[in-house]
């Protein structure tokens, strides 16, 4: 059984810079980025402050999108993927800063900044001394699926080398790359600061427990995209427009979020990520509706499962369209 060739090379093509020269100037921006995300604290008007964070999440983007145009598709969503997060950081501390939260001290700043995923300054500013049980349970966890995301990853690399253009391969890559990073990786980051004090939590629990897709949106699927719509968009905005108006244009958000993160990279499938989070926000805003005639979704049945799966799965190839898999996901199988 063939895994790897020899003569291949250790970076996939799709992710390879074009020159060396070419991956510096992607660090010097997001390094530069950084920066400037902490200069955001010395400003002291609120209207300024939230202005110049949004800015700076604009320009900064744009200028990752400009500087990695010829770049091949993998590095260019690793780059604006990069860009979007360090971005959306200075964001969520402007409005902790701006709510009246504690200030973080500058080890826990650039912990929570550059070493952790999640997007709740609070719990980095607030230390705790008790590790606990928990702690070792997480990270115990995180390395189980850590390492059954791996054989999963060697598992569709075996299957796409052994059967040409297998039907399976990218599903299962998929799957692997989702168990190795965001249960894997984060439960060991979670643990981790955990041990330091920092009481941070799984960012992604039990997603096919859910019974409801506003409890998976919200609780249970990629807790750090749906902490960072909170404090950024939907918390701000729900005095003017009211909760349902504020969680509608943070569905929308997160289309065009996506679309940076899939469509920008491949420069193609625009569209698909936007109408399957639009498609989200109008089934969330009626699920609990649905739930107030159905006896099955109200009270979480097995069909309550069924339905959120179905949802969830069913319009994936809009949002993972072709493009993104062919451009982001197959080198990875090559």
């Amino acid at each position: 059984m063939r895994l790897l060739d020899r003569g291949a090379p250790l970076i996939a093509p799709g992710y390879a810079p074009t020159s060396s020269a070419a991956l510096l100037s992607l660090g010097v921006l997001l390094g530069g980025l950084v920066v400037a995300v902490a200069l955001l604290a010395r400003v002291r008007n609120e209207r300024l402050t939230r202005a110049s964070a949004w800015g700076l999440a604009l320009a900064s983007i744009a200028a990752m999108d400009v500087l990695a145009a010829e770049q091949p598709a993998g590095l260019r969503m690793l780059a604006l993927c990069g860009a979007t997060l360090y971005a959306m950081k200075g964001i969520v501390l402007t409005e902790h800063r701006l709510q009246g939260g504690r200030a973080l001290s500058r080890s826990r700043w650039l912990g929570f900044t550059l070493l952790w995923p999640g997007m709740r300054p609070a719990e980095f500013a607030n230390a705790e001394n008790e590790v606990g049980e928990r702690t070792a349970r997480l990270a115990r966890r995180g390395a189980h699926q850590l390492g059954l995301g791996f054989l999963f990853v060697l598992g569709a690399r075996a299957l796409e080398a052994n059967v040409a253009r297998s039907p399976f391969a990218v599903p299962l890559l998929a799957c692997g790359l989702s168990l190795a990073v965001h249960f894997g990786l984060f439960n060991l980051a979670a643990a981790a600061w955990r041990s330091r004090g920092v009481m941070v939590g799984p960012l992604f629990r039990s997603p096919l427990a859910a019974t409801s897709l506003g409890s998976f949106w919200s609780r249970r699927w990629n807790l750090a995209f749906s902490e960072m719509i909170q404090l950024s968009v939907a918390r701000p905005l729900r005095q003017r427009l009211g909760a349902r108006g504020a969680a509608a244009v943070g569905f929308l958000v997160s289309g065009v979020l996506h679309e940076l993160a899939i469509s920008v990279p491949v420069h193609a499938g625009y569209g698909g990520p936007m109408l399957y989070f639009a498609l989200h926000g109008v089934l969330v805003q009626l699920e609990p509706r649905i739930a107030r005639r159905q006896r099955w979704l109200r009270e979480g049945t097995w069909i309550a499962h069924v339905w959120v799966i179905a949802w969830i799965a069913l319009p994936l190839p809009i949002l993972f369209h072709a493009p993104f898999v062919e451009g982001v996901l197959v080198p990875l199988l090559r």
